[in-house]
């Protein structure tokens, strides 16, 4: 029976992947550049211990290229369809930088970095789960690939320094040197192609361009359907609960502001379901926020400041201060399921 429901979950999320890419696909891309041999080629299952369940890790190890390079490019000079899932991530005033599928559910962990600021971009096309990795780790830098393992149906990322083994969605090592070790984040926003080119024309996207594989073409697409989705956001150390946000809550025209407390902390999620973009900051108590009238993809509060979708302040008294985010990510439901047992459902 475990079987079943194993291939039964397996299938479902299939169905609902933006794109037709595999987790665990063994035949990585092999014109991807900087490919690293820092880890062996063998690494059997069955010589790794687990700080999970290993009856629900899937191998086997078959680590992926190390993606680290940097190219991008302007909106003006790429083209993908306008329902194309893309991720946005901001690094400052200047920095918008956007991720198509067609790259990071190609490679499935991209290592980039800006300034002082060393990220991970990985992305699970299996249960449709992206988050963004603070690379730095008790003073050490990390970089990243997909190992091959899946842990319920979710990549687990491997790093290349110590060969710890990661799960995506649990957001902490599961073997090795950084077992039950979590990693800080950066807030990367899932959104459409459509809505970057329209509200956020000069985002810099991510261009890697390999041999026989230029980005927009003959790019493969399905609808996204965020009925299968959900918004949630991660709390607690050991005793995780999930604060989920189903994309109903988003359906209004313009940006849907709600507020609630997160272990005291006030946070504020800003979301519409038609663009396909969720998102939560961190936000003072005494601080009243709203939709901003001449813009509505972009929110006040009374204090003068506007902030942009990405929680960027972009005109008043503070403008370029950048809103922190709670560690949150979109996923398959199911995908929740699979992983969380405690959730508080905003309806």
């Amino acid at each position: 029976m475990k079987q079943e429901n194993r291939i039964y979950r397996y299938l479902l999320l299939l169905s609902i992947s933006v794109l037709h890419f595999s987790c665990s696909s063994s035949d990585a891309p092999l014109d991807t550049p900087e490919i690293n041999t820092a880890l062996p080629d063998e690494n059997p299952l069955e010589k790794i211990s687990f700080s999970i369940p290993e009856a629900d890790v899937l191998g086997p190890y078959s680590p992926f290229p190390l993606v680290t390079n940097s190219s991008f490019a302007s909106v003006d000079d790429v083209g993908y369809p306008d329902n194309h899932l893309t991720a946005l991530i901001s690094l400052g005033p200047d920095e918008l930088r956007a991720y198509p599928n067609a790259f990071i559910g190609l490679y499935e962990v991209i290592n980039n970095e800006f300034e002082d600021k060393k990220y991970a971009l990985t992305h699970c096309p299996l249960t449709g789960s992206t988050v963004c990795w603070d690379r730095e780790i008790d003073g050490e830098t990390m970089t990243i690939k997909a190992s091959g393992y899946l842990f319920h149906d979710n990549i687990m990322p491997t790093d290349v320094e110590s060969g710890s083994i990661w799960s995506q969605m649990l957001m902490r090592g599961v073997s090795g040197k950084h077992d039950f070790k979590s990693h800080g984040t950066y807030n990367v926003v899932e959104t459409d192609w459509k809505t970057v080119k329209t509200q956020f024309p000069d985002a810099k996207i991510y261009n890697e361009i390999v041999e026989d594989a230029q980005s927009g073409i003959n790019v493969e697409t399905e609808p996204t359907n965020r009925d299968f989705y959900r918004y949630g956001i991660l709390s607690g150390i050991n005793n995780i609960v999930v604060h989920v946000f189903n994309y109903d809550l988003f359906e209004n025209e313009g940006l849907t502001l709600l507020s609630t407390l997160i272990t005291g902390k006030k946070v504020l999620v800003v979301g519409n379901k038609e663009l396909n973009f969720v998102s939560a900051y961190f936000v003072d108590n005494a601080t009243e926020y709203s939709q901003d009238t001449t813009n509505s993809f972009n929110f006040k509060d009374n204090k003068g400041n506007i902030y942009n979708a990405l929680g960027l302040i972009i005109d008043g008294p503070d403008k370029n201060f950048q809103l922190d985010s709670p560690k949150a990510y979109t996923a398959a439901w199911v995908a929740w399921q699979d992983f969380f047992e405690d959730f508080v459902i905003y309806e």
